[in-house]
């Protein structure tokens, strides 16, 4: 699974460092966002089938790359502006394609599941191109975060972990690894002011923004891990999928970050460091 992990990481910074280094692959992170991100939703998808919910596959897929098209095509200021009105839209399609379809097999789960997929992948990944528009250096912090988390955390936990988090949910979690990660996500925090400052190049965040933001990570993307481990459980599945063999599936290696985006473009906008702000309505 370490292996694995190291492989999977391997390759997703190898596709960040070109994506940012060079203009002309600029591309390539979102392409494969949205590629990765409607893997993950279909794999939800398939989840909920174990459940008998049978919700439009192709509703749910449609939807997920729209998130995921718009953080990335729109600006801040068109994305603000938009994404409200288009949940409203998506809650609407949803109904009418339940209706038209005449499909009265377990309605009041289909149409629930059929918003929370989208919802649950594809606007989480959607502000995380966000972050990458307003700020690269903000992006690179929080997948610096995340990576330093499930490291530090699963090398406290395989080696001191004895009381266990949440044995039902995810019995090889323990409190000890959830502890090494937390501190382990503020200190990868730590080490970037530095490194940005020693650089010259302003961050935009105070020290004790950057604590704070460690220590977001550090227990929301521990939650996104525990709340995918869930989903799991009650779907009874070991693994979202098999994209990855024996290791699992594309969701498997995206929980921590779907919260830990989420989180950070909340905090950026609490913190007043968004780039604009929304006074007037969308139309």
């Amino acid at each position: 699974m370490a292996k694995s992990r190291t492989r999977i990481a391997l390759i997703l910074a190898l596709i960040i460092m070109l994506s940012l280094r060079f203009a002309a692959l600029a591309w390539v992170l979102p392409l494969f966002v949205l590629i990765t991100g409607v893997a993950a939703a279909r794999e939800m998808h398939m989840m909920a089938l174990q459940k008998n919910v049978r919700s439009s596959l192709a509703v749910t897929l449609s939807a997920t790359a729209i998130f995921i098209l718009a953080g990335w095509a729109m600006g801040p200021h068109d994305f603000i502006r938009w994404i409200l009105p288009f949940i409203v839209v998506l809650l609407l399609a949803v109904f009418c394609v339940k209706v038209f379809l005449a499909r009265l097999d377990n309605a009041l789960l289909a149409i629930p599941m059929n918003v929370f997929i989208p919802l649950y992948v594809g606007l989480p990944l959607a502000l995380g191109l966000q972050v990458l528009q307003i700020d690269r250096m903000y992006f690179l912090l929080v997948l610096m975060s995340i990576w330093m988390l499930d490291s530090a955390a699963f090398f406290v936990g395989s080696r001191f972990g004895r009381h266990k988090m949440s044995p039902e949910i995810s019995p090889k979690k323990s409190w000890e690894g959830a502890a090494g990660g937390f501190a382990g996500c503020i200190l990868i925090g730590i080490i970037f002011k530095i490194g940005m400052d020693a650089l010259g190049a302003d961050l935009g965040l105070t020290w004790g923004e950057i604590i704070f933001v460690g220590a977001l990570i550090g227990v929301l993307g521990q939650a996104g891990d525990l709340a995918e481990s869930l989903i799991k459980r009650d779907a009874g599945v070991k693994d979202s999928g098999v994209a990855f063999g024996g290791h699992g599936g594309v969701l498997d290696r995206m929980d921590s970050v779907l919260f830990s985006f989420a989180a950070f473009y909340v905090f950026l906008a609490f913190a007043e460091k968004l780039p604009v702000i929304i006074t007037s309505t969308p139309f």
